[in-house]
C-alpha cells in the first residue's frame, strides 16, 4: 500500500490525533493565482503572467514572465525539466527548462488548427495533449508539432458542457485523466481510447498518485482509489485553503497570502 494512503487511513482511524500527527514545517509568503509542485518539492507560484519557482529547501527563487502573452491559465510541472505553461488569451504554450528558460519558441495552437482548448497537459513522450472543445476530442501533438493521435468524438460520453465547469487534464502512468467538474474523471489510454469514468463530481483540481486520484474539497484532502473505488479523507490543519498539493511526505496548502508546508512523514511507521 502506498505511503500516502497508509497515512490517510491511519489519520482517519484516529480522528482525535490526526492534526497532531501532521507536523508544520513553515510558511512562505506569496501572492498567487494558483500553484503547482514537482517531485523535488519545488513550488511553482503563478501570478498573472509570471511564474516563480521556489525551492522548498532554501526558499531560493527563479522566475519567468512574458508580458506579451497574457496571463498564465495553466501550468504542468509533471516533468520539472520541461515545465509547460498555457496562455489562453493568445492560445499558446511555452515549455521551460529547470531554470525556467524557454526551451523552444512558443507553440501557437491556432496554427495547429486547435482554436478552443478546454485543457492541456504535457506528455512523457515529448509532446502534449489538448482537449478540443469544438470537436470534443483529445488530440496528441508530438514533438514535431504534428497531430499524431486523436480520440473519437466524446460528446455522447461527456454530455453537455457547462462553460463555467473547471476542466483539468494530466498524463500519468501511461493514461490520460480528464477531470470535469460536476461529471468526474475520465480515463483514456495513450491512443485516446476511453477506458472508464471515476464518478468524483466534486472535483476541480486533482493529482494522480499511484492508483489514487488525490483532490481537495470542503477543507478536506481526499484519495479515491481507482482499483477498489473507495475514498479516504483527511481533515486539513488549515482553513480557507484555496489549493492543496502533495509531494511525497509534504502537503502544500495555498491560502490567501501564503503557502503552508506540513510534513506527514512521522506516520510512516504505522501500517
Amino acid at each position: 500500500m502506498p505511503l500516502f494512503i497508509q497515512i490517510i487511513l491511519f489519520a482517519c482511524c484516529i480522528h482525535s490525533q490526526e492534526i497532531k500527527n501532521i507536523k508544520f514545517i513553515k510558511d512562505i509568503q506569496v501572492k498567487a493565482d494558483f500553484i503547482s509542485t514537482d517531485q523535488f518539492n519545488n513550488i511553482y507560484v503563478v501570478n498573472k503572467n509570471e511564474t516563480q519557482k521556489i525551492s522548498a529547501s532554501d526558499n531560493s527563487v527563479t522566475s519567468y514572465s512574458n508580458t506579451l502573452t497574457g496571463q498564465i491559465k495553466w501550468v504542468d510541472t509533471s516533468d520539472p525539466f520541461r515545465t509547460m505553461l498555457y496562455y489562453s488569451d493568445f492560445n499558446l504554450i511555452v515549455f521551460l527548462n529547470n531554470k525556467l528558460a524557454e526551451i523552444t519558441g512558443p507553440v501557437y495552437l491556432n496554427e495547429l488548427g486547435l482554436y478552443s482548448v478546454g485543457a492541456t497537459c504535457s506528455s512523457i513522450n515529448g509532446g502534449f495533449w489538448i482537449f478540443d472543445l469544438d470537436l470534443f476530442q483529445l488530440v496528441y501533438i508530438d514533438k514535431n508539432r504534428k497531430q499524431a493521435q486523436k480520440s473519437s468524438n466524446l460528446q455522447a460520453l461527456l454530455g453537455n458542457m457547462n462553460g463555467s465547469s473547471k476542466i483539468s487534464m494530466f498524463e500519468k502512468n501511461e493514461y490520460i485523466y480528464l477531470g470535469i467538474q460536476g461529471k468526474g474523471v475520465f480515463q483514456f489510454d495513450t491512443y485516446g481510447t476511453f477506458i472508464k469514468l471515476f464518478p468524483i463530481e466534486d472535483i476541480t483540481y486533482f493529482q494522480v498518485v499511484d492508483s489514487n486520484i488525490i483532490y481537495y474539497t470542503g477543507n478536506k484532502l481526499k484519495a479515491y482509489n481507482t482499483i477498489d473505488y473507495e475514498t479516504v479523507t483527511i481533515q486539513l490543519p488549515e482553513e480557507n485553503v484555496i489549493q492543496c498539493r502533495i509531494e511525497g511526505s509534504i502537503i502544500f496548502l495555498l491560502t490567501k497570502n501564503r503557502i503552508s508546508l506540513y510534513n506527514i512523514d512521522k506516520l510512516n511507521t504505522f501500517n
